[in-house]
């Protein structure tokens, strides 16, 4: 049986009585707990408990969706702002790495325009003497 405690200026009333446990959510008890008696431990196996609630009236409540959307949509914008700030520092970020990338590239081939060698380890060399034989050909080492 709900008890009326106090109506607010706005036609909010506040009601005192039983509720619907939150703990077992209204069963008194969970197989989970059989090993300690199935019994819920805050309604003691009833499924409620004294609690209070409110009932708004229609014009109070549209006032309080009105609030809730608009917290919602600031929320919402300023997630918005922070997933374009981390896209656009990730996208700066993927910028400078691919410059480096580059400059390095860039740096290799440079060290490679100015080395004594012809190619890479592993390169197949095709060696192609035209009328000379072992005794022209003169091996020098450093």
């Amino acid at each position: 049986m709900a008890v009326l405690i106090k109506t607010d200026r706005n036609g909010t009333k506040t009601f005192r009585g039983l509720v619907k446990c939150e703990r077992c959510g209204g069963m008194g008890g969970h197989d989970k707990w059989a090993y300690t008696g199935w019994s819920c431990y805050k309604c003691g196996g009833t499924g409620l408990v004294e609690g209070t609630w409110k009932e708004y009236t229609p014009e109070y409540q549209a006032k309080l969706d009105a609030e809730r959307a608009e917290a919602f949509a600031k929320q919402e914008a300023e997630w918005q702002a922070e997933q374009a700030r981390i896209e656009a520092e990730a996208e700066e970020k993927r910028q400078a790495e691919e410059l480096a990338k580059q400059a390095e590239e860039e740096r290799i081939k440079a060290e490679k325009a100015i080395s004594k060698f012809v190619g890479q380890i592993g390169d197949k060399i095709d060696l192609h003497l035209n009328g000379a034989t072992m005794t022209d050909v003169k091996i020098e080492t450093t």
